[in-house]
């Protein structure tokens, strides 16, 4: 029997959540979120990239037949399309956003050094694919790109920065130095920690308008990416105004992001400032069996220097280990001590309002020392909801650990809804996230 992955199942259409968001059974279809309430006019994208040159022609993956250890695509003419995915890793994902009923959710993994997708899943859908549209917010990813910026710059990543710790967003007064400080930490940490305050306040005093647009553009905002299949625009507008400006290097809005750039923006840590073209495609052959296209690694920026990726992949295990995602990574309950297989990410959780939604992120590579796999992913949750990002995340790469890590603790098999304002997945109650601050 054919197995398909889980971007073209089944036969029936479920409606999902208030946000209208509809679960088509039958094919990807992803409707566009209607926008949130934002400090800004930024409306969402609706541009696509083109494929990549040369196309592949007959590249469906929803008629994607699992052979052994591979998936492959047969052609009218008989010619075959064999996929870079891993079976093993793309069943996997199918099967958690499935048994935790997530509504909707995209998510990539990829190698950093070759650009090959070892797992690419669009879960829920109306119009589009969730792997690729660039609908949801960066979030506090953005953040990858304004540490990059400051690095450069040449301001370490054990820079110091006061601010005011009851702020989460930070007020004008607060990015401009003149409230009251009652709190400081160092860049690396205000990176895992996500404190919002830091990097606006950075981003104000060492960043213009023109850099940052820069910077967004270095890491493929507002470009078509390289693809055999149409892709989502990200999109990064810079305000004018100092104090939004402030706010979107802090992952407050104004910028847009796919799972499969999200990915790659890890993926460009890990391979020392390199962002690869990415591709689903390993090789083709004729109806004679004759290869007649092979896989070939083919960079597509230069993104930063090697040394500041070695230094933005040092404060990208502050957040797996003190910071947003340590309960996923940080603990021995949940990611017993593998020291060889250490993780490094950012994770993101912004809400919108109109209907609620809550966009939880994490793009993350491991292990640390010698990069292997990238991943982006996102989820849409409705106002309760059971896992995010995180746990996306530690569930998929467990299974790569020398250390064959056992599975985390199973959430019971019907919990209770969490409220969206309860952290429930990520940490303590005292540490939940307030209903529109990106972390």
């Amino acid at each position: 029997m054919r197995k398909q992955l889980a971007i073209a199942l089944g036969v029936a259409v479920v409606a999902c959540f208030a946000a209208g968001i509809i679960v088509s059974r039958t094919g990807l279809s992803f409707a566009k979120l209607d926008a949130p309430d934002e400090p800004t006019t930024y409306t969402h994208p609706t541009e696509r990239s083109q494929p990549a040159e040369p196309r592949v022609h007959g590249l469906d993956l929803g008629a994607a037949e699992l052979r052994g250890d591979r998936y492959v695509v047969v052609r009218d003419d008989g010619s075959e399309i064999e996929l870079t995915l891993d079976p093993r890793l793309q069943q996997r994902a199918e099967e958690l956003f499935e048994r935790y009923e997530v509504p909707t959710a995209g998510l990539v993994m990829i190698e950093p050094n070759t650009g090959r997708i070892l797992a690419y899943v669009g879960h829920g859908s109306s119009e589009g694919d969730p792997a690729v549209e660039a609908i949801a917010p960066s979030a506090s990813l953005f953040k990858i790109v304004t540490a990059a910026a400051l690095l450069t710059k040449g301001v370490p990543s054990s820079h110091r920065v006061c601010y005011q710790a009851s702020l989460q967003r930070p007020t004008l007064e607060d990015v401009l130095g003149d409230a009251p400080q009652d709190e400081c930490c160092d860049l690396a940490t205000a990176f895992g920690r996500s404190t919002n305050p830091v990097f606006a306040r950075l981003a104000d005093e060492q960043l213009t308008k023109a850099e940052l647009e820069e910077w967004a553009a270095r890491f493929g905002y507002n470009e078509p990416i390289p693809f055999e299949l149409p892709v989502g625009v990200s999109r990064a507008e810079i305000p004018t105004d100092p104090l939004d400006r402030a706010h979107t290097a802090a992952g407050f809005w104004n910028t847009y992001l796919s799972p499969l750039h999200a990915a790659m923006l890890s993926a460009s840590v890990a391979a020392g400032g390199v962002m690869m073209r990415p591709t689903l495609v390993q090789s083709i052959t004729d109806a004679d069996g004759k290869v007649v296209q092979a896989f070939r690694p083919r960079p597509w920026k230069v993104v930063m220097s090697p040394e500041v990726a070695r230094e933005l992949a040092s404060m990208m295990r502050y957040t797996t280990t003190v910071g947003t995602a340590r309960t996923y990574f940080g603990d021995d309950k949940n990611w017993p001590g593998d020291e060889n297989y250490i993780v490094a990410g950012k994770t993101g959780t912004l809400t919108g309002a109109k209907p609620y939604v809550m966009y939880s992120w994490f793009s993350g590579f491991a292990p640390l020392a010698a990069p292997d796999v990238a991943i982006g992913t996102v989820l849409f949750n409705p106002a309760r909801w059971r896992i995010k990002a995180g746990y996306t995340a530690s569930w998929m790469l467990r299974p790569l650990s020398e250390a064959a890590l056992p599975e985390p603790e199973p959430v019971a098999a019907t919990p209770p809804a969490q409220p969206a304002d309860q952290n429930a997945d990520e940490g303590p109650a005292e540490e939940a996230e307030a209903a529109d601050q990106p972390n």
